[in-house]
């Protein structure tokens, strides 16, 4: 119990001073190849121990300015949650995509997804879907992702997989 609260605590301190913007001394020029390359070597014996397949389908290497803890927190946060809700024998993918100006970062699964009416609430604090109600959790996964997209001033979009979800952000590139 003590943990638990221990956790929730420290997740609204982060969406608080990500919202406030008091990382700002820690942006740094990121590589996002290299990120998405330590988190999979983090969760992909995990997702293999659930009988799931966590891959990256293209991995361009594109750099943002940003901190890199707080896109490896917001990643972490949607792989955990593709992870907690994609069936075994479920697919979890990594793709980032690069175009003029900008560069895409998309983590998709084969789990159950979000219903439409449902996609803007769930990036709120303490908001969980009748559905997720039986799983871990505290409602703030989605709601840090929000803000640390929001810090970066990238766009956040949840868009159908079918079946699953897809979480979009789009950050401004650097280039060299």
């Amino acid at each position: 119990m003590i943990e638990s609260l221990i956790k929730t605590f420290n997740a609204l301190l982060s969406i608080a001073q990500t919202e406030a913007g008091n990382h700002r001394t820690a942006m740094t020029e990121v590589s996002l190849k290299q990120l998405v390359t330590d988190l999979m070597e983090l969760y992909k014996p995990l997702a293999e121990s659930k009988g799931q397949t966590l891959e990256v389908i293209n991995g361009d290497d594109s750099y943002i300015k940003g901190s890199r803890d707080l896109l490896a927190q917001s990643f972490g946060n949607l792989l955990e949650n593709a992870l907690k809700y994609t069936p075994v024998g479920g697919r979890i993918q990594f793709n980032i995509i690069s175009s003029e100006g900008k560069v895409e970062v998309i983590v998709s699964d084969t789990g159950p997804g979000i219903p439409d009416n449902e996609k803007i609430h769930v990036l709120e604090k303490f908001v969980r879907l009748e559905s997720a109600r039986h799983t871990s959790g505290n409602g703030l996964g989605l709601s840090l992702v929000a803000a640390v997209a929001d810090f970066h001033k990238a766009e956040l979009e949840l868009r159908d997989a079918n079946p699953g979800l897809e979480v979009v952000q789009r950050f401004s590139k650097i280039d060299f």
